[in-house]
């Protein structure tokens, strides 16, 4: 964990870095309309985003919310500062000063803020639990989830938004015309023959000898296998 702490700045450093320059080539203009996004800009309003990042795009950012930062930064009023917050300050006139690592501070109408993914100080944690993971990501990348009753009296089911819908259907595919729920594909199998570098010599089965190209042909062809999630 040591050695993880010590390397996890630089890390974090490079691959803001080249998702930066991954970015930089998506022209947003050409992918929204800018002159009606910046009509509904707020007259007056400045933005600043912080973060430890040389660039504000992190290794725990979603692709959407990659895409979002991009697009904010391409507007007149964003702006990215990196440095930690060390303290803050409130001041007579409401606004809030704020006070940088590097000794230079900052003064806003509004500060809002929240950890990231260095490792935060038990009293300043959000959560006094034990964290799966010392450099937590963004506590807004959790699934998002909501509940509903079911028919029994007080009992609510919790409902995954992403991925209810899908699971729903499962059935249904299953009973299509087609599927064939005596020779199935095992996913877990399934996933770690497609991501090796080279096919398995010793594996003769055309399931998993080249997967992903078994599988577009089985489905041209008409034919939808069952999915299993355990051998």
């Amino acid at each position: 964990m040591a050695v993880r702490a010590a390397v996890s700045p630089a890390i974090d450093d490079a691959l803001s870095l080249e998702i930066a320059a991954l970015m930089k080539p998506v022209k947003v203009a050409r992918l929204l309309n800018l002159r009606t996004l910046r009509k509904r800009l707020r007259p007056g309003t400045e933005i600043v985003l912080n973060g430890l990042t040389p660039t504000p795009f992190t290794r725990n950012l979603s692709p959407y919310n990659v895409w979002l930062t991009h697009v904010m930064m391409g507007l007149p009023n964003v702006h990215y500062r990196r440095g930690r917050i060390v303290d803050t300050e409130r001041m007579s006139g409401g606004q809030t000063r704020v006070i940088f690592g590097d000794g230079t501070s900052d003064v806003f109408d509004r500060v809002v803020t929240r950890y990231g993914p260095g490792r935060r100080e038990p009293s300043k944690q959000l959560s006094m639990g034990n964290l799966r993971d010392p450099y937590p990501g963004d506590f807004l990348l959790d699934y998002p989830t909501y509940s509903v009753p079911t028919d029994r009296p007080q009992i609510w089911q919790n409902i995954r938004v992403g991925t209810h819908r899908v699971k729903a259907r499962v059935p249904v595919v299953q009973r299509r015309r087609g599927t064939d729920p005596s020779n199935p594909i095992f996913k877990p199998l399934y996933i770690a023959e497609m991501l090796r570098a080279d096919p398995n010599p010793w594996n003769e089965d055309p399931r998993y000898k080249d997967p992903q190209t078994w599988l577009s042909q089985t489905i041209r062809t008409g034919h939808y296998p069952a999915y299993r999630d355990r051998l």
